[in-house]
């Protein structure tokens, strides 16, 4: 497998698209209940081939990542052969960038002396969706990338 398999509750709602999977393989319910119950290592097999192709689909179409805790945001636009980030630390230790409270007092002070900013963009060295799915398995999240263009907005506007 190169990602990791879907687990019973997300099968369950991708139900549908499991068994358009399957009948592209030739295989209607009939023959999957007998597959089921005499060859449970060839149930394994679809599983992972069906988990590997959802993520495939899930990264292929992921342009933005997000990664924060209390005081540090990881802002990554994913583009298809290098990923940029940006980087914003927070030094108060009153603010908690984890919450929406925390994130409204980045935007209205983002120029304040207590938070840090910085910038950079890498090429992936390799696979650009395995490189993303190493990030999703350290607790990034995909996002529409509203904040991240948020702060390009603020980034465009600084001289930090």
């Amino acid at each position: 497998m190169k990602y990791h398999r879907l687990n019973e509750e997300q099968l369950k709602a991708m139900h549908e698209e499991f068994s358009v999977f399957l009948a592209a393989q030739s295989i209607d319910k009939k023959a999957w209940d007998t597959i089921k119950s005499t060859q449970p290592e060839r149930v394994d097999t679809f599983t992972d081939t069906f988990s590997d192709m959802v993520w495939e689909k899930v990264l292929n179409t992921c342009n933005y990542l997000e990664w924060n805790d209390q005081r540090q945001l990881f802002l990554f636009h994913c583009k298809s052969d290098s990923i940029s980030v940006y980087i914003i630390k927070v030094l108060k230790e009153s603010i908690n960038l984890e919450t929406p409270s925390g994130w409204q007092w980045l935007v209205d002070h983002f120029f304040d002396p207590e938070v840090t900013l910085y910038t950079s963009s890498k090429v992936y060295d390799g696979s650009r969706n395995l490189f993303l799915y190493d990030y999703i398995k350290k607790g990034a999240v995909i996002t529409a990338g509203a904040r991240y263009n948020e702060i390009a907005t603020y980034f465009s506007k600084s001289s930090k």
